[in-house]
């Protein structure tokens, strides 16, 4: 039996590369199961090995350990813009496959702009243009809950015609 997770649970290296430039590394307690399966896949330097073994519980170590393992890997995203655009195309991917609600999202989409520092290249791109719209839905003025479910598709959309 196949206990892998599902592709979301387990991103790849250029996924977290980007969510380090962004400075928005999700929950580091998930770190090192990911670090788990990328040696599962075949990926082995002594930093990756390192991180499998961490408990996650100081995000400070697996910050820095990560960090390592992604220059040992020779995985680099050092420009904000294609970091950005790399992790809202795999927000993007989620909520059009369904394994995102447009609602859940909207809300992501929020925290990832100001864990990033309110970094303008995450405003740039056309789903980064929805920010706000959490505000919206949580106070229940302006467009409908469709009308909004459906600017975040046509969002989703726009990110992923880009490339």
């Amino acid at each position: 039996m196949d206990e892998r997770p599902a592709d979301r649970d387990v991103p790849s290296p250029r996924l977290v590369a980007a969510w380090l430039t962004l400075d928005v590394l999700v929950d580091p307690a998930q770190v090192p199961m990911w670090a788990a399966y990328w040696i599962a896949d075949g990926r082995d330097t002594p930093a990756l090995r390192e991180l499998a073994g961490l408990d996650g519980r100081d995000p400070f170590a697996v910050r820095e350990l990560t960090a390592r393992t992604l220059d040992e890997l020779h995985v680099v995203v050092d420009d904000r813009e294609t970091a950005a655009a790399l992790v809202l195309n795999d927000e993007a991917k989620q909520c059009l496959a369904g394994r995102t609600s447009e609602r859940a999202l909207a809300a992501a989409l929020d925290d990832l702009y100001v864990r990033s520092g309110y970094a303008d290249e995450i405003l740039r791109q056309p789903l980064g243009a929805e920010y706000g719209i959490d505000d919206e839905w949580i106070g229940g003025w302006g467009r409908t809950d469709e009308q909004l479910r459906e600017a975040v598709r046509a969002a989703c959309a726009r990110q992923l015609a880009l490339g």
